[in-house]
């Protein structure tokens, strides 16, 4: 007869019954096969060996593991110290390596566990191939020759938009192949030649020519632009900065290039920019400016970036306003970075057959059109004449200084295009050329009756005023016109 159980709760409590019982076998039966490990461990150290077992032709009948293997200990020692390997080099040097340096093992341990069966065994050498490998790439690092990659090879002549560059291919090397050696090793060459590879070139910076990225001139072809000594200087300049190179993330100083401009360094007396625009004084290198603006131009063109820049303090004719960069000895200074991560190469030149001067930067393709636009902001109008006392003219006597000059101010942008869309506009220089009144050096009379605002007598007319000749060199004045502080010169 079958019964039944009287209600779902017990049926409930057996299965709760019955899971934990099994649970509890399967730990116990885990437990027992570790424990059947161990002691099987146990139990087979203590075992010994059958009679007539031997180990590289050692006897170890009736020993237990543990013996044997301190009675082969000497065996295996001599073993691993006769081990080597010669692997013999192109160049006729042969090197040499012990099982220590390669951490070469016996199979003992192994063959020890196998011997309970009886019979005759003999030891092997056991490698790690992750070992042997290791070793000869710490031994053979030198081994072969290397491999040369391709050069840039550039022509900085005064040639515009030439073929500047030629990129030369580079030379395959050797080294030894570390995997085919290890191979032979474990495969138990113990004698041989280095097995080698050839290693391709290396990859140059440049494996295509470099990208007229920039241009930009400016000419000096008229008026004082042209005065032999400014146009010996702008040459100057132009050569010392031609061919230079800016490497990635690195600057170009303008002051560096040029050095200090004095007459014992080679440089010519010319026409500079003095008296914060007021007026012009030769000095040595009169005339660089007008590579370091055209420098600064083709910068901006090349997506350089601008560290340290300033205008004149007038416009100067051979640029538009906010385009000029004047520099000075060991004072103010041109400064352009690279911002990309390939080189960049400098290419200035003064061209005497069309009057102008030229730069060309070469370097990656941007992938964008640059252009720069100037924009006036605010034009400042000459304020009321000066007049400057003079005692070496008569007293009723007037001589101009300088005429009056406008002030201004211009934003220079950088803006970017990419598919005839623009994509950026950056603000990357700020312009202000300085106002300038006339001024007159006038002798004692006129100068009184122009600064006191008193009416002329009719009986002492001013003499005409009159501009100095230009061998005439002003006298110390009395009085001073307003503070200004000089401009380095052009």
């Amino acid at each position: 007869m079958i019964g039944k159980w009287k209600d779902s709760k017990g049926t409930f409590k057996f299965l709760i019954t019955g899971a934990v019982i099994l649970a509890a076998l399967l730990v116990l039966g885990a437990a027992a096969a570790c424990i059947k490990q161990g002691f099987g461990d146990i139990w087979e150290d203590g075992r010994t060996y059958p009679e007539g077992t031997t180990v590289n032709g050692r006897d170890v009948s009736s020993m237990t593991r543990a013996d044997a293997r301190l009675s082969l200990d000497g065996a295996i020692s001599e073993m691993l110290g006769a081990w080597s390997v010669r692997m013999h080099c192109a160049d006729g040097e042969t090197l040499s390596f012990t099982a220590s340096e390669m951490r070469v093992k016996t199979d003992a341990e192994e063959v020890l566990k196998r011997a309970f069966g009886g019979g005759d065994y003999t030891l092997s050498y056991v490698f790690s191939k992750e070992a042997v490998e290791s070793c000869l790439k710490r031994r053979c690092g030198g081994l072969g020759t290397p491999q040369e990659a391709g050069e840039l090879v550039f022509d900085s002549s005064a040639h515009p938009k030439g073929e500047r560059f030629t990129v030369t291919e580079g030379k395959e090397g050797s080294e030894l192949d570390t995997e085919a050696a290890a191979a032979l090793i474990m495969g138990g060459s113990t004698d041989f030649d280095a097995p080698m590879r050839s290693v391709p070139p290396a990859a140059g910076v440049w494996t295509e020519p470099p990208t007229l990225i920039a241009e930009y001139e400016t000419s000096f072809a008229s008026g004082s632009l042209a005065a032999p000594n400014r146009v010996y200087n702008i040459k100057k300049a132009a050569e010392l900065i031609n061919g230079s190179v800016i490497e990635p993330y690195s600057i170009l100083s303008v002051n560096e290039k040029l050095g200090e401009r004095t007459e014992e360094n080679g440089w010519k007396l010319a026409p500079g920019i003095t008296d914060r625009g007021a007026g012009t004084e030769d000095s040595p290198g009169g005339g660089v400016c007008q590579v370091s603006g055209t420098l600064f131009n083709a910068g901006l063109l090349a997506d350089m970036g601008v560290i340290s820049r300033r205008a004149h303090s007038r416009m100067v004719s051979y640029l538009p306003g906010g385009l000029d960069a004047t520099i000075d000895t060991n004072s103010i200074d041109l400064v352009l970075k690279n911002r990309g991560s390939k080189q960049l190469f400098v290419f200035v030149f003064a061209d005497e057959v069309t009057d102008v001067c030229r730069c060309e930067i070469y370097g990656e393709p941007l992938g964008k059109t640059v252009e720069i636009k100037a924009e006036l902001v605010k034009t400042i109008e000459p304020s009321e004449d000066e007049y400057i006392l003079d005692l070496s003219l008569g007293d009723n006597e007037c001589l101009e200084e300088n005429p009056a000059i406008p002030g201004s101010r211009y934003d220079t942008y950088r803006i970017c295009y990419v598919n005839g869309e623009e994509i950026s506009r950056e603000l990357v220089a700020e312009s202000c050329y300085v106002m300038h009144p006339r001024r007159f050096r006038a002798g004692r009379a006129y100068y009184a009756r122009m600064t006191e605002n008193s009416a002329p007598s009719p009986t002492a007319e001013p003499a005409p005023i009159r501009t100095p000749s230009p061998t005439e060199t002003p006298s110390p004045t009395e009085t001073p016109s307003p503070t200004e502080t000089p401009s380095p010169t052009e």
